[in-house]
Parts: structure tokens; sequence; C-alpha cells
């Protein structure tokens, strides 16, 4: 059930209105985008959607009673000015920075173009997947409800803690162990050292998102960080360049230890069971 404002509710008992599909996008990094589908930019609470971004299509949905994973194939449609996260769409594309990308899909309706819109949410979920072809890039988009999709108990008795670094269980500032630097020489795509200066360790098995440069917008996780080399778990599309920005983020390793817990200072809310034997220890 959608609920509408009184003043939606009077553009829609209207005699005509106009409508126009909303569409935001957050990415990894934080940054967000708004465009509309319309010939003009739209105005919903103070926030400007851009009608001369991205010709986007697909929007289709239907309503279901029940639980159902909806998919959306959005068809985008660039120009060679159209830039996200500061690449061109085809780079981004190629090099994973749209994986996981949120995208919200609403409804605005408007007793006449230019005039103030009142919205409504349609769709919401992120993308699982994304290609380039000669002139479009197609988003493939799962719903939200495609998160449930996980194993249950969620909480079972394991050593190691069972929550997620920096969740609200968790408690860690994610702002207060996050560092922003450069790229100061890679000799591969899956290493290279930065201006980052803290200790061995520290940020293995954390998060890293690059700002800047041919993989503006990607995410990889941290395998290791030994003498200033940062290693990631995965290799890159594209050459890594001097004075490519990114954020890299502390990790944990799910212990007590140096390395987990005490690291963050944060042994109150450890949630593991290191001390309970194994079964094939049980007698």
């Amino acid at each position: 059930m959608r609920e509408a404002s009184p003043r939606l509710q009077q553009i829609l008992a209207g005699a005509t209105f106009v409508k126009c599909n909303l569409f935001t996008m957050t990415l990894a990094s934080g940054a967000m985008y708004f465009w509309t589908d319309a010939d003009v930019d739209i105005v919903v609470e103070n926030q400007v959607y851009d009608s001369s971004g991205p010709n986007i299509r697909g929007a289709r949905y239907s309503l279901v009673r029940g639980m159902q994973v909806s998919t959306l194939d959005l068809t985008v449609l660039v120009k060679p000015i159209d830039r996200i996260a500061g690449v061109h769409w085809f780079l981004a594309a190629r090099s994973g920075a749209l994986k996981n990308a949120e995208i919200l899909i609403e409804k605005a309706f408007m007793p006449a173009w230019g005039e103030p819109a009142e919205k409504l949410p349609i769709f919401r979920g992120y993308v699982d997947s994304s290609s380039d072809g000669e002139q479009d890039v197609v988003l493939s988009v799962v719903s939200d409800s495609n998160r449930l999709n996980t194993q249950i108990p969620r909480e079972l008795f394991q050593a190691g803690c069972m929550r997620t670094l920096y969740d609200p269980g968790c408690g860690v500032s994610r702002s207060a162990y996050t560092v922003e630097s450069t790229v100061n020489a890679a000799p591969n795509r899956y290493s290279f050292t930065s201006g980052v200066a803290q200790s061995d360790g520290y940020f293995a098995l954390g998060e890293l998102i690059f700002t800047s440069g041919a993989n503006a917008g990607v995410r990889r996780s941290v395998k290791s960080f030994v003498n200033g080399v940062i290693e990631l778990s995965y290799p890159l599309v594209f050459d890594l360049q001097r004075g490519d920005g990114f954020l890299v983020r502390a990790g944990c390793d799910r212990t007590r230890g140096p390395n987990g817990c005490g690291k963050f200072n944060n042994l109150p809310n450890f949630k593991g069971t290191p001390f309970i034997p194994p079964p094939e220890a049980a007698a």
C-alpha cells in the first residue's frame, strides 16, 4: 500500500495532470544522481531531477500480492558527454563501478509541466550486473526483496563475530576509520602504494573505493596491507595511474584480537562464541 499526500490526492482528482519517472542512483562511494525521463527538469521537495542526463528506458513494473523478487533491465542511452563518477558510462560499466549501486524509481505527478511535483515510490533495488553496447548501457536491477534470501537462522554458535563491521549492532563509526588518499605507484592491477601510513594489517579485510581515474566508483575488498602496499582481493579492469583517488576503510577479522575488536576498542559488542569447543572435541 502506498500513501498519497493530500496534494497528490488533489492532483489525481483533478481533470488533467501529467506524470513522468524519477530515477535516483546512489553509488558505492555515496555519490547520488537524480534524473528524470521528462523533457523538463522536475522539482520535488526542493530536489531537482535533471532532464538533460542520460535517457533511461525500461522502468516497467507490476503490482502483485505476496513476496516476489522483481528484476528490471534498464537501458541507459548515453551521449559522449555523459559522465558518472567522473568517467564515461561505458568505462563505468566495464570496470564494475555500477555494481551494487542503489536504484530508486518513483513516479512524479503534477498539474502541469513546470509546477512542483508530488511523487510515489515504484521500485527500489540494486544493480546486479551491467553491460555496455555501442550506444547504451544495460543495468540488470534486482529488487531489495532479494536481500531477504539469506540463510536461517542468521545467528549461529561460531568462533568469529556474527556482526557486520560498521553496522548498527557493531557500533563502530565508519567515518572514523575511513582514510582518503591517492595512488603513488601501481606495478599491476591488484596492488599499489599510496600515502596512507597506518600499521601493517590495518586495512586488511577492509573495503576500498576508487573516487577518480579510470576505475572511479569501483569497490574492492583489501586482501592485505604490508609495508604500505595495498593488495586487492581481485584485479581491476583498468590500469591505475599515479594520483588516482580512493577511500579505504579498516578491516576486521571478526576475532577479539588486535586485528578484530581490539583494533576498534569494541570488545563489548563482540558477538561470537570462541570458547565453545568444536564438536570433534566433545567427550
